[in-house]
């Protein structure tokens, strides 16, 4: 599965000094569920929460944040 971010997403990694291969871990193994409220899928592990879209071959990381 290839990823591909946003450059929100991008900011915010910078921004939390999150490795991307933390983000990947989190949507690969993290609890998830679907949000009826944004359309959206979230994964979250580790205190880390990823907001993200599933496409057929891909995922589109859209943010990320820590869970307080």
């Amino acid at each position: 599965m290839e990823y591909f971010f946003k450059k929100h997403a991008l900011e915010r990694i910078a921004e939390r000094k999150i490795e991307e291969s933390e983000i990947k871990s989190v949507v690969a193994k993290g609890q998830k569920w679907f949000s009826e409220a944004d359309g959206r899928w979230h994964a979250s592990m580790g205190g880390i929460e990823v907001v993200f879209e599933k496409r057929e071959e891909s995922i589109l990381i859209v943010t990320c944040f820590f869970e307080t």
